[in-house]
């Protein structure tokens, strides 16, 4: 009976927590600018981490898995390719480049990146994401790690 029950509530609340993300990925492509608080959000699906609506307990939930998160919280920050490029560094964990080392900067987060493709060559780490590009640039990041993981 406890079986059963658990597969009840298991089958109740999955849909409601598929739902969400896809509701979310679907507001998210009808934007022009992806803010940090999206990517905060994305970063946090893809870790399987409860989102919140409240912008710094997503933080916080992040912070266990992401410790060297940018300084700045700004939520309605527009996203750009370097902050993306910090958080996505610290995903993958990328312990190469020397001068992303040194500095943790998005800088060079982002010519790592551009190095193993997720990036496309020649881009500025201040170009600002929309949310469709988000979306790509998530799918790139988890092929990668999909990659790694088989390897």
């Amino acid at each position: 009976m406890k079986k059963f029950l658990f597969l009840f509530f298991l089958i109740i609340t999955m849909p409601s927590i598929f739902c969400n993300q896809a509701k979310f990925l679907n507001s998210l492509s009808e934007k022009e600018n992806a803010s940090f608080s999206d990517c905060v959000k994305c970063f946090c699906y893809l870790h399987n981490i409860d989102v919140s609506e409240n912008f710094m307990d997503n933080i916080k939930s992040l912070q266990k898995f992401i410790p060297k998160m940018p300084r700045k919280y700004i939520e309605d920050k527009k996203l750009t390719i370097g902050d993306f490029s910090l958080l996505t560094i610290q995903y993958l964990k990328i312990k190469s480049g020397l001068f992303y080392l040194a500095t943790k900067s998005g800088r060079y987060a982002t010519r790592e990146l551009i190095e193993i493709k997720i990036i496309p060559f020649n881009t500025s780490e201040w170009k600002k994401i929309s949310g469709i590009e988000l979306i790509r640039l998530l799918q790139k990041v988890d092929e990668y790690a999909e990659s790694k993981k088989t390897k």
